[in-house]
């Protein structure tokens, strides 16, 4: 009896494909997103929050003119649900990855690329679990990349429009994160012969121009606003040196995996050149030119070993004009198969989807205490229970005094996270001011504007210099002491001249 060999058969395949997949993102949400944050996680909850009630206050990640809160603002609609940051911001991440592979693979499928779609979707779920954590963290790490996979879904979608939708999503895909421009630039030459460019270069300046509109708001609005930049743009300085280095040790940049990625590539370069497929190896070449000179930015070698800084988060794009490679020179491969072969190649890679994912499932809890132990993290990480705990201690505070604000003025956990959560626990409730680190120069702003203030001063281990006259109250919590103030003057004046440290307003 022969095995039926129709779309429904494929269609099958690919979505149970889709459901391991999710599957598989599902464990690292609900085991490791779902019970830490950090600091800079906490900086998009407040962006969320503050979205989501229609209040905008700077087009990138907060204190700085890069970045975006592309992330915070997708979580809007699940917080407008009723859902808190803790959960919305991860599931806003799981869900543009999700998309970035989902979306390539109905665009291969819809090509009839049966094979190529369904190689898109297991090779996230065999890749190591390290990478899987740095693509579920809400830190613009695969921001760029999800715009870009997204105007490749549309493009195939709407063929007509082909040119305009990729030159619009590559080049507005680069001004949110530039490491996608490892997955743009070599589609581009997949996509588009040179003939295409010179008949149609009118839509590839209107692409680019309407591309970059955001990045021109980027600059005119820090432009006008520089007391906005509280973290400057890191440089982009090249060291032939460096290139020499990263080329040694490759394969820290691609999790530890890179021999898997060369071995798809060499694979593929062989199946353009069996197939004669020109474009197909100058992109091979192309690629691997890229790779090669990027690794003289000083950029990308400023990574830790761990997730939350690690130096495959430059390469993100890179991995997937590889996985898309291999699916194409796939697709190329297997046309001259019989059908049956197409559908005897997907069972076994569901069969390997499943094991992958039934490992990962048995070792992710022990992966996830070793990610957040590791004694160099380069962020401030917490548990979302304990973070919580101290939130609701000083609401209750808060409350117990009648002060709606908490100000902090000390380099410790609670100054960087809580500073931005505390409003998000209290719904509004308590606003919070840290004086040293706050990234949101629109909180001085708003503070310099009223002309008394009640609040109360946490203090971890200092004091503030001649504020005894104005102390009304004194406590503690565990290890911490506050101070509830009332001053009959801005904050930002009165502390000014008490310590040293505070920014420009204005």
């Amino acid at each position: 009896m022969r095995m039926p060999t129709s779309i429904s058969v494929h269609r099958a395949i690919l979505l149970l494909l889709i459901v391991v997949f999710l599957f598989d993102r599902v464990s690292g949400l609900v085991n490791f997103n779902w019970k830490y944050t950090d600091h800079d996680q906490c900086t998009l909850w407040n962006a969320a929050y503050e979205a989501a009630q229609l209040k905008f206050h700077e087009p990138c990640f907060y204190g700085q003119n890069y970045n975006t809160n592309l992330e915070a603002y997708f979580a809007v609609p699940f917080l407008w649900c009723g859902m808190h940051c803790s959960k919305a911001l991860p599931l806003a991440t799981f869900t543009m990855f999700a998309l970035i592979f989902i979306l390539s693979a109905i665009a291969f499928f819809r090509q009839r690329n049966f094979p190529g779609s369904y190689f898109l979707m297991i090779v996230p779920v065999i890749m190591p679990d390290s990478f899987q954590l740095v693509t579920s963290l809400p830190r613009g790490f695969i921001t760029g990349v999800f715009v870009v996979a997204l105007g490749y879904y549309f493009c195939m979608r709407f063929p007509e429009r082909k040119i305009l939708l990729w030159f619009l999503f590559a080049s507005l895909g680069f001004w949110v994160n530039p490491n996608s421009v490892m997955f743009s630039a070599p589609m581009t030459l997949l996509l588009f012969e040179w003939e295409m460019w010179m008949r149609n270069w009118k839509h590839i300046v209107f692409g680019v121009t309407l591309g970059s509109v955001y990045k021109i708001v980027v600059v005119a609005f820090y432009a006008t606003h520089p007391t906005f930049v509280y973290h400057v743009k890191p440089s982009y300085l090249y060291d032939w040196h460096l290139m020499k280095e990263g080329l040694l040790h490759m394969d820290k940049f691609f999790f530890f995996f890179s021999w898997f990625f060369w071995l798809v590539f060499a694979l593929s370069a062989f199946v353009f050149i069996m197939k004669r497929m020109k474009t197909g190896l100058l992109v091979c070449f192309f690629f691997v030119l890229m790779i090669i000179l990027t690794m003289g930015f000083q950029r990308v070698h400023e990574e830790l070993p761990t997730i939350f800084f690690h130096g495959g988060r430059m390469y993100i794009g890179a991995i997937l004009t590889f996985i898309f490679i291999g699916a194409m020179a796939l697709n190329a491969w297997s046309k001259d198969w019989p059908p049956i072969k197409n559908v005897w190649l997907g069972i076994i890679f569901c069969g390997i989807a499943i094991l992958a994912t039934t490992l990962r499932y048995q070792r992710i809890e022990g992966y996830v205490d070793e990610v957040v132990n590791y004694h160099d993290k380069g962020v401030i990480v917490s548990s979302i229970h304990d973070l919580e705990e101290r939130n609701n201690r000083i609401i209750s505070t808060c409350s117990e005094f009648d002060v709606d604000l908490v100000v902090y003025n000390k380099q410790c956990v609670e100054c960087f996270m809580d500073c931005y959560t505390l409003p998000i626990y209290s719904q509004g409730k308590v606003e919070s001011l840290n004086l040293i680190h706050d990234r949101r120069n629109w909180r001085f702003v708003e503070e310099h504007a009223l002309t008394s203030r009640k609040f109360m001063l946490y203090l971890p281990d200092s004091r503030v210099e001649n504020v005894d006259g104005f102390v009304i109250a004194n406590g503690n919590f565990p290890y911490v002491d506050y101070q509830i103030l009332n001053i009959d003057t801005n904050m930002v004046d009165f502390f000014a001249s008490r310590m040293t440290g505070i920014r420009k307003v204005k």
